[in-house]
């Protein structure tokens, strides 16, 4: 931490779950706080135009990873970064969740839920997938999102 008079150290319990991310957000504000200048993409909201860049900052995509406890989600999300910049379509990811449609598209709404609540600066739910509408529904990982997603 930076030196001063003020920082007089607290404890403050949380659950362990969240120790990793307190630590990161500690060390990004020490950071920020040494350097004198702030790391812009980490204050942008989240935008179709900025979302890759958006998520593979400040340990966004390991953050999520931790967070997912549903299988339909991990399965689309490990599918979509083993096979980057190429479209997944829902029937492959829910039968390779062993689900049905119509429960892996419960299980997908999800996703967003737990977006908005982890990253409130993404308001518009951004996925870190993009998301081919029609039929099937198809969905594709960046090179850039799939490899941090793939390295956590």
């Amino acid at each position: 931490m930076s030196e001063s008079n003020n920082d007089e150290i607290v404890n403050v319990p949380i659950p362990r779950r969240y120790l990793m991310d307190v630590y990161q957000l500690l060390a990004a504000l020490e950071q920020e706080a040494t350097s004198g200048t702030a790391n812009k993409v980490s204050s942008d909201n989240a935008g179709k135009d900025n979302r890759d860049q958006w998520w593979a900052a400040d340990g966004r995509i390991p953050r999520l990873k931790r967070a997912i406890k549903n299988e339909t989600v991990l399965t689309l999300l490990n599918l979509t970064a083993s096979h980057a910049t190429n479209w997944v379509s829902f029937e492959q990811v829910y039968q390779e969740a062993g689900r049905s449609s119509d429960q892996a598209r419960a299980d997908l709404r999800g996703l967003s839920l737990l977006i908005k609540r982890l990253f409130p600066n993404n308001a518009g739910g951004w996925w870190p997938v993009d998301i081919k509408g029609g039929s099937p529904i198809q969905y594709r990982m960046s090179e850039e999102i799939a490899l941090q997603w793939n390295r956590s």
